[in-house]
């Protein structure tokens, strides 16, 4: 089974062209803690720490292609303990890799996957299926692109997303879309077409019964000239065919 398991791990980076990312050691404890919140940060050397997270949540970050996690609804057959159990985990990224991978801001994803594959025994693959989704399109030509590099000119670059109120320099617009995504709660595809970066200042209520502000809906038009469409249609979703809970370090 372990000369299987090597083969096929050959094959999907022979055939996808991208070495897997793994830890160099990582090791997993559940949390019994009984707390509701939990933390995730891949912080300066390599180390990686996921405090108090459950298992449907870490493979929700694990798949992700965009800058906001999977919802609920983009997650099929995960087994009822991946919502209830919960752990700790620490990586440690070798030097060589965390250096390699600097500019990956989707390493962190990545590892978490193969810790899922490794350690959690995951088999999982991806499809398509019709959800409801919002098109964030262009209805008027308010935003100004502007010229700049984030990789080379990071203090240019900012975003600060409160209640109610979004203030962004040098943003793109799958950024805003993720943003979106987890304010209306449901997935948000970027149609604009805008592929340059943008300085935004929104405002909206975040109740609005009780605030003489915009909905978020009427606030983008207004004060950005974007739209969201509430449509049907094909999103990538993630089929979880196997998960184990893991053996404890």
């Amino acid at each position: 089974m372990a000369v299987l398991a090597a083969i096929l791990t050959f094959l999907i980076v022979a055939q996808s062209g991208e070495p897997r990312l793994t830890f160099e050691v990582a090791a997993v404890k559940k949390n019994t803690s009984g707390e509701v919140d939990g933390r995730l940060a891949l912080t300066p050397g390599g180390y990686f720490r996921a405090i108090n997270f459950d298992v449907f949540n870490l493979v929700a970050f694990a798949f992700r292609t965009t800058p906001r996690n999977l919802f609920r609804s983009q997650i099929v057959g995960a087994p009822d303990w991946t919502h209830t159990e919960r752990y700790d985990v620490d990586g440690k990224m070798s030097r060589e890799l965390f250096d390699r991978t600097a500019a990956d801001r989707f390493r962190a994803p990545k590892l978490v996957k193969s810790l899922l594959e490794d350690r959690f025994r995951m088999q999982a693959h991806r499809e398509q299926r019709e959800l409801p989704v919002y098109d964030l399109v262009v209805t008027s030509g308010k935003l100004a692109p502007v010229d700049v590099d984030c990789d080379t000119d990071r203090g240019r670059c900012s975003f600060k997303y409160l209640p109610g109120h979004l203030t962004a320099r040098a943003v793109a617009m799958d950024t805003l879309a993720a943003m979106l995504s987890s304010e209306v709660q449901r997935l948000v595809v970027d149609h604009t077409g805008l592929a340059a970066r943008y300085d935004i200042e929104l405002e909206w209520a975040e109740e609005a019964a009780s605030s003489d502000k915009p909905s978020i809906f009427t606030a983008l038009q207004e004060q950005l000239g974007l739209k969201l469409e509430s449509v049907r249609e094909p999103v990538d979703v993630v089929v979880v065919d196997h998960i184990e809970q893991p053996t404890e370090d």
